[in-house]
């Protein structure tokens, strides 16, 4: 198992690995929710947001390409690879929800686990930083 360490450097989340290398960043706007990207390595993601109360959650790359969509209603997540389209789904667990899971929809293997706080917007920041991990 593999553990990784977010850190909040101004307005921004660093995703670190186990040899304190950084893997990917989400870097917020001037005004919340404007402008936010997502860098992983030398690869920047527009976030764009939609529907009810922005539960859809889309990443674009920098030819407007749809790479990762987040349906929250659903409780899915599409990436849309250079070959082919993988599908997940994100559940909930254990006292108060405490655990995150994150399962590949055509196995249902569990692909990454989070604990979290009940705080929404830690819970937003950990979806954000989990699309780092899938795409690397």
């Amino acid at each position: 198992m593999k553990l990784f360490t977010v850190k909040k450097i101004k307005n921004s989340h660093q995703l670190f690995d186990e040899k304190n290398i950084l893997i990917g960043e989400k870097i917020a706007g001037f005004w919340s929710g404007i402008n936010e990207k997502l860098k992983i390595v030398n690869q920047y993601l527009t976030i764009k947001y939609s529907g009810f109360l922005f539960y859809d959650i889309k990443f674009f790359d920098t030819d407007e390409k749809l790479v990762i969509k987040i349906e929250s209603s659903k409780s899915r997540l599409f990436y849309y690879g250079p070959n082919s389209t993988e599908v997940y789904q994100f559940r909930s667990y254990g006292f108060f929800r405490s655990f995150f899971t994150l399962h590949r929809f055509e196995d249902d293997k569990e692909v990454i686990r989070f604990k979290k706080e009940n705080l929404f917007l830690k819970i937003y920041i950990r979806w954000t930083l989990m699309m780092i991990l899938i795409i690397i």
